[in-house]
């Protein structure tokens, strides 16, 4: 402080001040004097009033003892704007007295701003204070572009308290979270805040109903306009190096954030904690999650968090905060556009690709995914299981993606299951490849069977199309079949399927109903065990159990206690779950049978025209098995054994079998001497 002028009498001395500034702010009106210079200690006295700024008022409180008092909130306050004040101070020139202050500030129309974002402009109203205490029970300004009311107090306990309540829009929220989850927010609510300033520093707490904002999040963050959350925010050591925020929203979402780095570029550590607030988490840059969370959907996650290009990033805006990992218990997890239940994932973010473990009833082992281009996913399982969705639920089979673009794979799991049957060990490898989406391998084995396969989904006109070359080798049907639960209705047996299915969709989307194709199915050394009505219901059929059921002669014996084959074969072309062939011939010691007709999937319906040719000895049987003959040519064989019989006894019989497969409708159309061999197959298509 700098004055001049003085005038003194023998016990009183004052100074009569025509210029005096504190700081860059100029005093006016002001007097210095000293009542009595022969008091111990004599005490000056300072009156004045002054036209000051904001950034001279927060230097006065900060860089004087009132800094522990009235000041500390200037800690982490910055004022700027004009002003006006009157001050008395009484200042003890020697000894233990305390100073004593006493004024009034008036506001008109200043900002105050706490960190880089929060600030309220066009304060008005007065603030009186003291050396010990603060009162400001009426301040108005705007703030977030709202009205906003301001109170500050001592509590008495050497803090000052600042209160403030105003109303906040969506727009405004870009200023303090990232603006993946600012641009998702829509409208606006009330808020109160609380600073409490003092000698260990500021601490900020918000809290609001958030009751009038609508927030497009993903779950647990998703809530309607109208639906009030509780939300509380805590930010401790307010503007220092140690500054770190606690959140608390209704539904046991906690998170903890803490920054680092210049202000300029700051890098942020965010631990977001589902169940329980953290405490023992590692400080990590980026955004980790942890805890226990009924649904969480990784996809829509990662889509907003995506960092926006650089030309779409708001002036002002917070850096976007980039998820770097997880440890968390998960009732369902939506991740690659599946769902997997009752999960525990545990996942980093290195370089652009997610790595760790995955562990659920469905899936257990080590993953890769790759977000960028179009996708990879690299896994090594020692269990994958895919079921069907449940009636009213989403559930493993994926919805279409909105984009038409499918990940290269890279998987291999010891042990696959497919709609709740073990299938054996899993290869599945595919790629993009131009338009195409190329499936290199798709391989299934165990102990008795192998199957692999090879094909591409592509895009066309009227939507996409799965295409799947296949091989399937069995060397024991019985055990085969068992995994579909039919074993107990063939014995022994082995088998072999060639061809080719599609069906419109995607891979995932295998349904009978939906297949087309053509493949042959070859089996030999295997029985027909008696099978009950209603189950296995297409191998009731191939047994041929439903001909002694409709009608009272002729092959009662043959069929009705199981139907032994040397050899099975034939052609099959499928249209949209329909099976049509017209060489189907099944050989054994007790007859031989042809089918020809369709056979419906979806309906479970059959029209067949079936001729049956009974045991004529032993010697048509042995000839085919020990001489190889091709079961194409057995019928011409037993035409030959059936021309030298004696008897003349042998003959053909002819019957259309069509209806459902649990009520067949069995006609007789004759009997004939012989049957005519039937023509050769058709050769498939490519």
């Amino acid at each position: 402080m700098r004055s001049t002028g003085t005038c003194a009498s023998p016990t009183r001395r004052s100074n009569c001040a025509t210029r005096a500034t504190v700081y860059e702010t100029r005093l006016a009106k002001t007097r210095a004097r000293i009542a009595n210079v022969a008091a111990d200690p004599p005490v000056l006295e300072l009156d004045g009033e002054v036209e000051t700024t904001g950034r001279d008022s927060v230097r006065f409180l900060r860089e004087t003892p009132l800094v522990d008092g009235p000041g500390a909130f200037t800690r982490a306050v910055a004022i700027e704007g004009e002003a006006r004040a009157r001050i008395r101070l009484l200042y003890p020139l020697w000894g233990r007295d305390p100073i004593r202050v006493n004024g009034e500030y008036g506001f008109e129309g200043a900002t105050a701003s706490v960190g880089r974002n929060l600030s309220m402009t066009g304060i008005r109203g007065t603030l009186a204070f003291t050396e010990s205490t603060v009162s400001a029970p009426a301040l108005a300004g705007t703030m977030f572009g709202q009205p906003a009311q301001l109170r500050i107090t001592s509590p008495g306990d050497g803090t000052v308290l600042t209160q403030v309540e105003g109303r906040l829009d969506a727009g405004a929220l870009a200023g303090f979270v990232p603006q993946a989850f600012s641009r998702r927010m829509a409208g606006a609510t009330e808020w109160k805040a609380k600073v409490a300033s003092g000698a260990e520093g500021t601490e900020l707490r918000v809290e609001s109903s958030l009751a009038g904002l609508a927030i497009g999040l993903p779950v647990p963050f998703a809530k309607a306009a109208g639906e009030a959350r509780a939300l509380a925010v805590t930010i401790r050591h307010l503007g220092s190096d140690r500054e770190e925020t606690r959140a608390a929203l209704e539904g046991g979402v906690h998170a903890r954030i803490t920054r680092s780095g210049s202000r300029e570029s700051p890098r942020w550590q965010a631990a977001l904690k589902f169940g329980a607030p953290p405490e023992t988490e590692p400080v990590r840059d980026g955004l980790w999650l942890y805890g226990a969370a009924e649904r969480f959907d990784l996809d829509a996650w990662r889509s907003a968090l995506d960092a926006p290009a650089p030309a779409d990033v708001a002036p002002g805006a917070v850096p976007a905060l980039e998820l770097k990992g997880m440890d968390l218990a998960i009732g369902t997890l939506h991740y690659t556009g599946r769902e997997f239940r009752q999960m525990q994932a545990n996942l980093v973010r290195e370089e652009g690709e997610w790595r760790g473990t995955l562990s659920s009833p469905a899936l257990s082992g080590q993953v890769a995914y790759d977000p960028r281009g179009r996708g990879r996913v690299k896994a090594r399982l020692a269990r994958f299981q895919l079921a069907t969705a449940r009636e009213g639920e989403s559930g493993p089979e994926p919805a279409s993606p909105a984009d038409d673009t499918l990940p290269d794979l890279d998987v291999v799991a010891e042990r696959f299951d497919f709609r709740g049957r073990w299938l054996g060990r899993l290869e599945f490898a595919a790629r993009q490849e131009g338009p195409d989406w190329r499936i290199d391998r798709l391989d299934i084995t165990n102990a008795h069977a192998r199957f692999v396969s090879s094909g591409l989904w592509r895009r066309t006109g009227a939507g996409p199309v799965t295409r799947l070359d296949l091989k399937l080798d069995s060397s024991n049907l019985n055990l085969l079949l068992a995994q579909f639960g039919h074993g107990d209705q063939v014995s022994r047996g082995e088998a072999r399927l060639e061809g080719q299915l599609v069906w419109p969709g995607y891979p995932y989307e295998f349904a009978p109903a939906r297949l087309s194709g053509q493949f042959r199915l070859e089996a030999s050394k295997g029985q027909f065990a008696r099978i009950e009505p209603g189950a296995g219901k297409l191998l009731g059929l191939l047994s041929l159990q439903s001909i002694p059921r409709r009608v009272t002669f002729d092959f009662r014996d043959v069929f009705s206690e199981g139907f032994a084959f040397d050899r099975m074969a034939g052609d099959v072309k499928l249209a949209r779950g329909i099976l049509v062939t017209r060489d189907f011939e099944i050989a054994g010691p007790s007859a031989l049978v042809s089918l020809a007709g369709e056979v419906s999937l979806p309906q479970e319906t059959q029209n067949l025209t079936l001729r049956v040719v009974p045991e004529v000895g032993e010697g048509v049987a042995i000839a085919a098995t020990v001489l190889g003959t091709p079961v194409m040519g057995l019928t011409t064989l037993l035409l030959q054994k059936l021309l030298q019989n004696p008897l003349g006894k042998a003959v053909s019989y002819e019957y259309l079998v069509t209806g459902s497969w649990d009520n067949p409708t069995v006609t007789r159309l004759g009997a004939a001497p012989a049957m005519a061999p039937p023509a050769p197959p058709t050769p498939a298509q490519p």
